[in-house]
């Protein structure tokens, strides 16, 4: 008898969320005609991380826009990783560094018109330990997160765009 009540309210909640003509930003219909072309990184001197942060930005695209339709929508992604170091205290003895990744990206329709081009920056900080394992484990998940939150600022500026743009390409 719980379980159908559990049912029961399950379901009444899903009938009166779905009255409120709430409709998400990134609908589907919207992001079936973009297909995530190359993400590359343009640092002169790339690092094996770097490159991995290209891959995780990919990773991240393609799984919000999975299309492969040639017809539709291309976005090119480039970016550019800087790290910083920040001093936490007057005597600078407490030391934090950040990756800065910077995203330009082009979103370009059917007929080879660019019709969105943008730049997206995302800071992610860390600490310096003494261990250089423990260093470069927090600097692996700042490039991790600085990756996701640009792929979700572009992939937010892209669905907008379409949103106000829904003609197909």
């Amino acid at each position: 008898m719980k379980r159908f009540s559990s049912f029961l309210w399950a379901g009444a909640a899903g009938v009166f969320l779905s009255a409120c003509a709430y409709t998400p930003l990134y609908a589907p219909k919207h992001q079936a005609h973009v297909m995530v072309g190359a993400v590359t990184v343009s640092n002169p001197d790339i690092l094996p991380g770097e490159r991995r942060t290209a891959q995780d930005v990919s990773r991240e695209l393609k799984q919000r826009f999975p299309s492969l339709d040639p017809n539709g929508y291309s976005l090119r992604v480039s970016l550019f990783e800087d790290l910083g170091t920040l001093a936490v205290q007057r005597s600078a003895t407490v030391a934090r560094a950040e990756v800065v990744l910077t995203a330009t990206f082009t979103l370009t329709d059917a007929a080879g018109t660019d019709v969105l081009i943008a730049d997206v920056v995302s800071r992610a900080a860390y600490n310096v330990e003494e261990t250089p394992f423990s260093t470069e484990s927090g600097r692996r998940y700042a490039r991790l997160t600085a990756a996701r939150n640009v792929a979700q600022e572009v992939a937010l500026r892209v669905s907008q765009y379409l949103k106000n743009h829904p003609e197909t390409p």
